[in-house]
């Protein structure tokens, strides 16, 4: 079993995870502060200071990768598919999405947006050199 491939793919999932506490942190003090008020946080919609609304989308952003991720990581896991290319690449798009996540919440300037689609589009070669990888396995 490729450990080395999963390792990453946990890091990820336990990205979302801290990402989702630190919502939870910062919610807190500005409900606790007044900064929003009880029973004005929707779901969905921006709300709160533009840093805190930027946290909940990278969070968001995270979660809605993770299946993406995890189908053309285990896949290549389980068919053996190049161990070391894999876990190569798995660790490049956790790299690339925890950076992307922290210039996401850091600023929502124009250099920033660039910097965060770059980062953006090393995750989707990984996925797809992923899922050629699995795919290519499982044909042989």
């Amino acid at each position: 079993m490729n450990l080395a491939a999963l390792t990453p793919l946990v890091l990820f999932a336990i990205w979302a995870v801290l990402l989702g506490l630190a919502i939870v942190a910062v919610r807190t003090v500005y409900l606790q502060s007044g900064t929003l008020a009880w029973g004005n946080v929707p779901s969905g919609q921006p709300h709160g200071p533009e840093r805190y609304w930027r946290l909940n989308r990278a969070h968001a952003n995270t979660l809605e990768n993770l299946p993406i991720f995890a189908t053309v990581t285990l896949c290549g896991v389980w068919l053996q598919a190049a161990p070391d290319l894999v876990a190569a690449l798995c660790w490049a798009v956790l790299g690339a999405r925890v950076l992307q996540s922290t210039v996401h919440i850091l600023s929502g300037g124009r250099a920033a947006v660039t910097v965060r689609a770059a980062f953006y589009v090393l995750q989707a070669l990984g996925w797809l050199a992923l899922g050629g990888l699995a795919l290519r396995a499982a044909l042989s």
